[in-house]
């Protein structure tokens, strides 16, 4: 990858970041190396404020939860598959995927919106992370 990255703090917004650094010494939340998201456990977010104007260090439980699912057992069987009544199996619906180019737009068959759509427009948070891995899978090939 070729790009540059600049990163100016003034005084003022490092005497800040300091004063937020003292701020966060007791979440010891904040001191998980590494989160797996197939797991779904929680992990610490960066969530507004209601009046838009700073935000909360709060521990969210990570994966997408679409607007249809009504509750925890729903969502369950939608993260990891279930058998139903008479024994069929359902498969897991995964919903860790958004991608960044079509997240705003509307399914061009259909005309309806995507399912991250309105969450992305009106819920969104920032997750801490300072390392993102992601695995690359070859077909027939270990990891």
């Amino acid at each position: 990858m070729c790009y540059y990255n600049g990163q100016r703090v003034s005084r003022d917004e490092f005497i800040r970041l300091m004063d937020l650094e003292k701020a966060v010494m007791n979440y010891d939340f904040l001191d998980q190396e590494i989160h797996e998201g197939f797991n779904y456990g929680n992990i610490a977010v960066l969530r507004p404020t209601e009046d838009k104007c700073n935000f909360d260090i709060v521990q969210m439980e990570w994966g997408f939860v679409p607007s249809y699912v009504k509750n925890r057992e729903n969502l369950k069987k939608m993260r990891f598959g279930y058998k139903d009544d008479k024994g069929k199996w359902h498969q897991p619906y995964t919903t860790l995927n958004a991608k960044g180019e079509e997240l705003l737009l509307k399914d061009e068959s259909t005309g309806r919106e995507k399912m991250f759509r309105k969450a992305a427009l009106e819920r969104r948070c920032l997750i801490l992370s300072s390392e993102f891995y992601e695995w690359r899978s070859a077909y027939n090939a270990p990891r």
